[in-house]
């Protein structure tokens, strides 16, 4: 099958095989995974390592087989903006088309520090101040950044930010499906399945999954070049984050500008998204 043929094929799979379905296409064999796990209210969990997040409960899904859950001692958990969040390793199977646990077992925790100490792992989300809202989401941001909303637009402007910039971070909304916002920023599985962004001259960079409440998405850095009919393609833009996500009925996309590089607090500025609920059927 031809690169044209297969990516449009591979997003539709995408947006209609249900989470349980994809149990085929699961690693065979267990692996040792360690890192943050969370668990959110709504009855999430996630466990996020050096490769992303891996969903392992949602409410409306099947959640991972067996014993995961790790039992923590007084102290080695800590709660957060996104939860309860402790350090732990698991025996897990994944699917790393959905980054969605398949089966997990042997969970063992682990002090909060080994996770500190991991140069790999980013700490815990803590809670921004300042709340922004959209007609169907919203996010949290420093109090000291500006905000400006258009439609379902939001445009946010980091205190110093460089006069040719028209911004630090935009995210923009509309109805969709994760495929369709992966499609938009150009996020694709390369022949080995494994997700990549693709655009410009660049060669592809490497996708993270992100898992938020009641949400998937994908987030990728790569050059942010310009290219000119007269003198080809450049790499002076910088690094841009990329990010695609979607709760089922929304898709969000949101891109940086290059000069800005702070890619830890545009971490916790994405993870603080919540999409609106969706209007009761009738």
């Amino acid at each position: 099958m031809t690169a044209s043929l297969a990516r449009p094929l591979m997003l539709a799979l995408l947006a209609s095989v249900p989470a349980h379905a994809a149990d085929a296409a699961a690693s065979p064999h267990a692996e040792r995974r360690c890192g943050w796990l969370t668990t959110r209210p709504s009855g999430e969990a996630l466990l996020t390592d050096r490769d992303g997040d891996w969903l392992l409960a949602r409410p409306g899904s099947p959640p991972a087989s067996g014993a995961w859950q790790p039992v923590f001692a007084p102290g080695q958990t800590v709660k957060t903006a996104d939860g309860d969040v402790g350090c732990a390793c698991l025996a897990a199977r994944v699917d790393p088309a959905t980054h969605r646990v398949v089966e997990a077992a042997d969970p063992r925790p682990r002090p909060l520090a080994a996770c500190r100490g991991d140069r790999t792992l980013d700490a815990p989300v803590t809670r921004l101040p300042r709340l922004v809202r959209a007609p169907h989401f919203s996010l949290r941001t420093p109090a000291a950044w500006h905000a400006h909303v258009h439609d379902d637009c939001v445009a946010l402007d980091a205190p110093g930010k460089l006069a040719e910039e028209d911004y630090t971070l935009q995210l923009c909304a509309k109805p969709g499906t994760l495929a369709q916002a992966a499609d938009e920023q150009f996020f694709g599985q390369d022949d080995d399945g494994v997700w990549r962004r693709s655009a410009g001259m660049d060669a592809p960079s490497p996708v993270s999954w992100m898992f938020g409440p009641g949400w998937s998405a994908m987030v990728a850095t790569q050059t942010c070049g310009v290219s000119d009919a007269e003198t080809g393609f450049h790499a002076a833009g910088g690094t841009c984050l990329m990010f695609a996500g979607s709760d089922g009925h929304w898709a969000l996309v949101a891109d940086s500008e290059g000069f800005w590089q702070d890619f830890a607090l545009g971490d916790a500025i994405l993870r603080s998204i919540r999409f609106a609920p969706p209007p009761p059927a009738r």
